[in-house]
């Protein structure tokens, strides 16, 4: 898969749509919240990584000492909870460090 294909699946305007569609009350978005928090997630990942330009705002713009606090605060965030992702609510977590192949 190509990573701008990807990021354009995990966007913000994706997860934006899928927060309206769940108020609307959409039967096919009941329950969508933590999909929707995933998605925010991975955008703002990618936002952090893609980072190049001083001028930018939020995540896009490139670590400095202003914002270095906050940028590693969500580093942190992303990390505890892809660590904490399991398969379903009554499997073990998922492998993140394993020398076989990984689920994440």
């Amino acid at each position: 898969m190509k990573v701008r294909l990807a990021a354009q699946t995990l966007s913000k305007s994706i997860a934006d749509a899928m927060q309206f569609c769940n108020t609307l009350k959409l039967s096919q978005f009941k329950g969508c919240e933590a999909t929707i928090y995933f998605i925010h997630l991975i955008n703002d990942l990618f936002d952090i990584f893609n980072s190049r330009n001083m001028k930018q705002y939020d995540y896009k713009a490139s670590i400095n000492s202003n914002n270095r606090d906050i940028i590693y605060a969500k580093l942190n965030e992303c990390f505890k909870y892809i660590c904490d992702l399991k398969k379903n609510r009554h499997a073990k977590l998922l492998y993140i460090n394993s020398t076989k192949k990984l689920d994440f």
